[in-house]
């Protein structure tokens, strides 16, 4: 993205629990359309990792993914949480960075 390459945020916001720490850093960089639709993704995942309850899925990538999007919980939270049907109206209005 940074050298002139298309930014695909759908596709980058679904990648694995390697790509959050990484999306979440950038979040500053993208334009407001792709800020849009990886929000929208980190905020799905966030919502995901909130019913993981089961350690033996644990692993470092999805520690470090959750305590990434640990930024996110209060304003989750301020729109509703994650029940069902939440996300399916449309992106967040959050910000990583608020």
């Amino acid at each position: 993205m940074k050298q002139g390459r298309e930014f695909d945020a759908y596709y980058n916001s679904h990648l694995s629990d390697d790509a959050v720490p990484t999306l979440v850093e950038a979040y500053k960089d993208l334009s407001t359309d792709n800020k849009g639709r990886v929000l929208r993704g980190l905020a799905e995942r966030y919502c995901r990792k909130t019913v993981e309850t089961d350690f033996r899925s644990w692993n470092v990538s999805r520690s470090s993914a959750s305590r990434s999007l640990e930024p996110a919980a209060p304003a989750v939270e301020t729109l509703g949480g994650c029940r069902e049907g939440y996300l399916a109206s449309g992106y967040p209005q959050w910000r990583i960075d608020d």
